[in-house]
């Protein structure tokens, strides 16, 4: 799993490989990172899935579902009251998620982030 840390101080978002550390987890809770060898919590704010549906917080659950969506989370409009219905994945991180998005709410600014994430190489 991919997990995108944004720092809102310097407006920069760093991408990390991660095993399984926050399974069960939902959106919106606060958690610990010490798993980025970091002292400090984060926000969970959003995620996708292996297809590539987002997380959204309305569908409880890991499971995905199809719901109808104006525009907004997981849909985009092109003009005025279009609808479409989506696939989009539940409110908890389970092994079918494969990018999760974390917001640093308090870290120690010590760190340097910069040369403790280098940058991932993209695959071809």
């Amino acid at each position: 799993m991919i997990v995108n840390l944004a720092n809102p101080k310097t407006k920069k978002t760093y991408s990390v490989k991660v095993d399984s550390a926050f399974m069960g987890k939902k959106l919106g809770e606060t958690v610990d990172l010490s798993v980025f060898k970091l002292q400090g919590k984060g926000l969970i704010t959003g995620g996708s899935s292996k297809t590539g549906s987002p997380m959204v917080p309305f569908v409880e659950g890991p499971n995905s579902k199809k719901v109808l969506l104006s525009d907004g989370l997981g849909f985009h409009a092109t003009h005025k009251g279009e609808k479409k219905r989506t696939t989009v994945y539940g409110n908890v991180i389970t092994e079918k998620i494969e990018q999760v998005n974390i917001k640093i709410l308090e870290c120690d600014e010590k760190v340097n982030l910069e040369e403790l994430f280098p940058k991932l190489e993209k695959k071809k």
